[in-house]
């Protein structure tokens, strides 16, 4: 498997586009979330090159990347991600759908499950075409939801 990503960016400077490499990801990774939020890419879960999970920060403005020392859910496959407010929400699993939510503002996971947490599990399992939600693992199917 290519664990190798890279990130470019693009200008367009008076008709023309430039592109220019960014510094490189301590780990490679690939299907991974990459969350944008403050000035800062979060590159999270994902399969790695090395057995160590880790979520590694990249600043816009220095051009360089944090590995963050943080635990957390061992999120291999993912589906998708939400921001909403300070939170991201990755959607991953393969057989089952699961949702782990991370604070970017306080760059640390959120254990338990909560309302939104539940709204986004439904949603993506809507998304990805799990419709009875039978292979959500978060959360009793919602009755009568129309």
């Amino acid at each position: 498997m290519n664990y190798n990503c890279k990130l470019e960016s693009y200008k367009t400077h008076f008709g023309e586009k430039r592109t220019a490499e960014l510094s490189p990801m301590k780990f490679g990774r690939s299907h991974f979330a990459l969350v944008a939020y403050e000035g800062f890419l979060f590159a999270i879960g994902g399969y790695r090159s090395s057995d160590a999970f880790c979520i590694e920060v990249y600043s816009i403005q220095t051009n360089t990347w944090e590995t963050l020392a943080v635990t957390g859910p061992d999120i291999f496959n993912v589906r998708m991600h939400l921001v909403h407010q300070t939170r991201a929400y990755v959607v991953h699993g393969n057989d089952t759908i699961q949702v782990s939510t991370f604070d970017l503002e306080r760059r640390q996971w959120v254990s338990g499950m909560n309302a939104e947490t539940r709204t986004v599990e439904r949603c993506a399992s809507l998304t990805l075409g799990h419709f009875d939600f039978v292979s959500c693992t978060m959360g009793p199917p919602l009755v009568n939801w129309r």
